[in-house]
């Protein structure tokens, strides 16, 4: 609930300034330990009102007619302004009495709407800093107070959620920032589906709900059109939402995937050893092709990498290279003879692929 005095001096004096282009007399906005906070007379502003303080207790309007009677005031009309049955503030209009009491209805009200929206937005924003500090609990596996976050956010806990992590290319225009945002980031708030947090200097990691994940492929497919180019998304796993940040790391892997291939996103579930291959420590895998393909010319590595692509079929690499298939046979012999690894056996062909690998 809004509090006594929370009403800051710039609402303060945007609701002056509506009040004027309505009503044509100066408007003084008053809070309730009586000081004057806006006003279209700025000469006021910061001056005590011994009414407005009166009329706080009093909860209702007075008219000055003698202003030499009270400190700080000018003939005119003072009104109390109600928030959720609570006096917050004076709104005061400076004149004849007689002339300008028509106006005190219409003031009030502009007093209310303009307070009531701001409470409005208030509270989303609290809510929306609410549900940032819970996804980067969640994702960092801080289980300080998530549970009664979830409560406060009414997040049911039954309920599956995966983490989509979005990185931006670090060429891209403040335009581009502007645009993802309006379009990509506003597109997923307006479903209410999720939360997200924005990671500087490019990246958002987004937690969508069951429903939501579901959909997801084809918001891909169509924001695609517009940012291929720009950015790179993985999706992750569906998790309880208490195992979000293993959501996370997956996404973090796919998105490395979708990146390496030239794709917009990548699902942690349609590339497991790709994953798998990411995990590993750099400087394990570094070491590992090292032991392989030191030994290889890049003609050979080339071969092996359209075997694979073929799925091992030597009708297939022959026919793309335009070469017979026992010339892919003597190749892929001298291969062996070099690595110690035959690409034509299942185990072996395991350990060459995973030294293609680029980390």
């Amino acid at each position: 609930m809004l509090s006594r005095n929370s009403i800051g001096t710039e609402l303060s004096q945007k609701i002056v300034d509506s009040i004027k282009s309505v009503v044509d007399v100066d408007i003084n906005f008053i809070n309730t330990n009586g000081i004057i906070i806006a006003s279209t007379d700025a000469g006021r502003i910061g001056s005590f009102h011994e009414v407005a303080l009166d009329i706080v207790h009093k909860k209702s309007a007075e008219y000055v007619v003698d202003e030499g009677r009270y400190n700080g005031v000018k003939k005119g009309i003072n009104y109390p302004i109600f928030h959720e049955n609570q006096v917050v503030a004076v709104i005061g209009m400076t004149g004849e009495p007689n002339n300008i009491e028509k106006y005190g209805f219409i003031i009030t009200k502009i007093c209310e709407v303009f307070i009531k929206e701001n409470e409005i937005e208030r509270k989303i924003n609290s809510r929306k800093e609410l549900a940032k500090r819970l996804v980067t609990a969640l994702i960092y596996n801080n289980s300080d107070n998530i549970d009664n976050m979830l409560e406060e956010l009414n997040i049911n806990e039954k309920v599956k959620y995966a983490v989509i992590n979005v990185s931006l290319k670090k060429n891209c225009s403040t335009d581009i920032f502007i645009r993802f945002e309006n379009e990509f980031i506003r597109d997923f708030e307006s479903n209410n589906s999720g939360y997200y947090i924005y990671n500087y200097p490019n990246e958002y990691i987004l937690l969508i709900n069951e429903k939501e994940y579901l959909n997801i492929k084809r918001k891909l497919d169509y924001f695609g059109n517009s940012f291929k180019e720009y950015a790179t998304i993985g999706i992750g796993t569906l998790e309880n939402i208490h195992n979000a940040n293993i959501s996370y790391n997956f996404s973090k892997y796919a998105r490395k995937y979708a990146d390496k291939n030239e794709n917009f996103y990548a699902y942690s579930e349609e590339c497991d050893l790709e994953i798998f291959l990411s995990s590993v420590d750099t400087k394990v895998m570094k070491n590992f092709q090292k032991k392989i393909y030191n030994v290889l010319t890049a003609e050979e590595k080339q071969l092996l990498l359209l075997y694979f692509e073929n799925n091992c079929s030597l009708k297939l690499v022959s026919e793309s290279l335009f070469i017979h298939k026992n010339t892919v046979q003597y190749k892929l012999s001298q291969i062996k003879e070099k690595t110690g690894f035959d690409p034509r056996q299942f185990k072996d062909a395991v350990s060459l692929y995973i030294g293609l690998y680029e980390i």
